[in-house]
């Protein structure tokens, strides 16, 4: 199955996005663990309690490191473990060895990660797949996709896309690779959520590559470094958990924050919680049935106290959820969610009555 394999070890989502959303010291934010990456900004909002979800195992076990490390190291040395800038081998172990980390069935896996040569932030599927796709377009692309990031302004990078950048060749190639058979083949296995939007599927990523070229200056991009780079070489483009503010309030919130870890289905952990008042559930609904996904909202209402956000992304399939005890309060959110610098989400944000 999909959803219980190593996925993510750096992620697809700019997390500022859901961060900018939490209000400070909310009682109770339940979140879809991932990597753990879209958690450490979540965590810095200080929260009286921080619940971590996911229906893979090794992708929970991710979080609980990182949120130790996050915890427990100086920033410099967190990014060295990650692998967002360069770190020997042996210190990478003795870091991670002298975490205090439950030794699960999981631990030894995440050890063996850690001593690999290549960075932990690119050893899951999804960052695998991204450099497939860079090393296509780096063949078909050429340099082209290093001066794009020679940019300090986004007029200037504009002004290239517009006039130099080699848009036919950029265009074959997504409509070569931006289809479901190839996605559901590198990474979904099968499980690529059925699309439900307009256009097809190359058409909606020449979309949203335009919108990230118009709108995201390169350096600032992790994912548009990862495609074009096939690895973070500015740390202009480091997601949020490596910002210091963030890094340094989550460490504190470590400190008096509950955090709990559970392996199984969100939507049901929520349903039978009580007084959540904030939920940041990814993509998730996008995978529901066309049975269930209607319904998801309605599902985990009992769980939740009054005021409470709950936030969801889709990709190629957007869910519109029945809204009974709850309204659409995305437009107030309209700027943050413009901003989101991977521009592959369109996100939602429902408010309970």
């Amino acid at each position: 199955m999909y959803f219980k394999s190593l996925n993510y070890t750096l992620g697809d989502e700019d997390s500022s996005v859901e961060h900018a959303m939490l209000q400070e010291r909310k009682k109770h934010v339940v979140s879809i663990a991932g990597c753990g990456g879209r958690i450490v900004p979540l965590l810095a909002r200080q929260p009286d309690k921080l619940t971590c979800v996911d229906i893979s195992p090794i992708q929970l076990e991710l979080t609980r490191f990182r949120l130790a490390a996050a915890a427990n190291l100086e920033l410099d040395d967190y990014l060295g473990l990650l692998g967002y800038t360069s770190m020997e081998t042996r210190k990478r172990e003795r870091l991670f060895n002298s975490l205090n980390i439950p030794k699960n069935c999981e631990y030894d896996r995440l050890q063996q990660m850690i001593s690999r040569d290549s960075p932990l932030i690119y050893q899951g599927r999804f960052e695998k797949m991204l450099h497939r796709l860079y090393t296509a377009i780096r063949v078909i692309i050429g340099n082209h996709r290093h001066t794009l990031f020679s940019y300090d302004t986004l007029e200037e990078q504009r002004e290239f896309i517009a006039t130099k950048f080699p848009r036919k060749r950029w265009n074959l190639l997504v409509i070569a690779l931006g289809n479901s058979a190839i996605l559901n083949s590198l990474l979904y296995r099968g499980e690529f959520p059925k699309k439900n939007i307009a256009g097809s599927h190359a058409s909606v990523y020449r979309s949203i590559f335009e919108a990230i070229f118009d709108t995201v200056l390169a350096r600032e991009s992790f994912f548009l470094q990862m495609i074009f780079l096939g690895e973070i070489k500015y740390a202009a483009g480091y997601p949020i958990e490596c910002q210091p503010e963030i890094y340094h309030a989550a460490q504190l919130a470590s400190k008096q924050c509950e955090i709990d870890y559970c392996c199984g289905d969100v939507l049901d952990y929520l349903s039978s919680s009580s007084d959540v008042d904030f939920v940041s559930l990814s993509d998730v609904p996008s995978f529901l049935s066309s049975q269930q996904a209607p319904g998801y909202l309605k599902k985990i209402q009992p769980g939740l106290a009054p005021g409470a956000l709950v936030i969801s992304r889709g990709h190629m399939r957007i869910i519109e959820p029945g809204l009974t005890g709850f309204y659409d309060s995305t437009e107030q959110f309209e700027e943050f969610i413009k901003r989101e610098s991977t521009q592959l989400w369109s996100i939602s944000s429902f408010t309970k009555m």
